[in-house]
């Protein structure tokens, strides 16, 4: 146990070296993270930030909404794409033979490439958070921290196993990333980020809760503005709780066999 704790340090020591040798990049995400607050505050603005009947269930406005859609979004982006592009960049610096010669587990090695990139994005939603409370007066005063933590607890699940899968595919095939491309694209669409997904034809609300986006949108939504508990969020937790247990068995299974072909393959160092 202690073994791996000094390995997830050593792996979080590495990456903070490398981010704050970036400074410039660092601040470059802030101006973009308030820039794309303000487009959305004055988009509420325009339409008289009104609560519209949508979302009456959530009993605030336009730019409320998409404040916490924007957040979690950003969250799960760094969940499917972070451990991906953290295995691209070791290959291309030359270090992931090296790192995967050393006898570690392969949950361990996924839990190591991720964990700063976790905290990372955990950071940059309270950032989303902080900016749009305390700059353009987002109401979260009544916010239920449990189901909150419940919530991002099974979203990181969620999010990261599917970050697995697509780690496992650049591994095996080096370029492209089906999985982040079709995730992403999907959520920003269905997942009901931009808008709650009642504005969707049935059609589409139907594969909408196929994917765990939408119950971590919702439930947080809730969670935030309606101080809602864990026992009113079950229609939300449930499925999330499914689909986490569902994805992160998948996703280990399918990165440790795309290690092994790799390393049959002799393509580690490949990219």
């Amino acid at each position: 146990m202690r073994t791996v704790g000094r390995t997830l340090l050593g792996f979080l020591t590495k990456d903070y070296l490398l981010m704050v040798s970036y400074r410039f990049a660092t601040a470059l995400s802030f101006i973009e993270v308030l820039s794309g607050l303000l487009i959305y505050f004055f988009i509420d603005r325009l339409f008289g930030q009104e609560v519209v009947g949508y979302l009456r269930p959530y009993g605030v406005g336009y730019f409320a909404y998409v404040l916490l859609g924007l957040a979690l979004f950003s969250f799960m982006g760094t969940g499917i794409s972070g451990l991906s592009a953290q295995v691209s960049w070791e290959q291309v610096m030359g270090t992931l033979e090296a790192i995967l010669a050393t006898p570690l587990r392969p949950s361990t090695l996924a839990v190591g490439l991720s964990l700063s990139g976790i905290l990372y994005a955990c950071g940059e939603m309270a950032g989303y958070l902080l900016l749009g409370a305390v700059l353009l007066g987002a109401p979260v005063g009544n916010a239920n921290f449990l189901s909150v933590a419940v919530i991002l607890l099974l979203a990181v699940v969620s999010f990261n196993s599917l970050g697995l899968l697509a780690a496992s595919v650049i591994l095996v095939f080096k370029r492209g990333n089906p999985v982040a491309w079709v995730f992403q694209g999907v959520a920003g669409l269905l997942g009901g980020v931009y808008f709650p997904v009642e504005v969707l034809p049935d059609w589409l609300q139907a594969l909408s809760a196929l994917i765990p986006v939408t119950y971590a949108v919702r439930g947080l939504q809730l969670a935030v503005y309606r101080g809602a508990s864990l026992s009113t969020l079950q229609g939300e937790i449930l499925p999330l709780a499914f689909l986490a247990a569902v994805l992160l068995p998948l996703g280990l299974f399918s990165f440790a066999a795309a290690i092994r072909r790799a390393k049959r393959d002799g393509s580690l160092a490949h990219y």
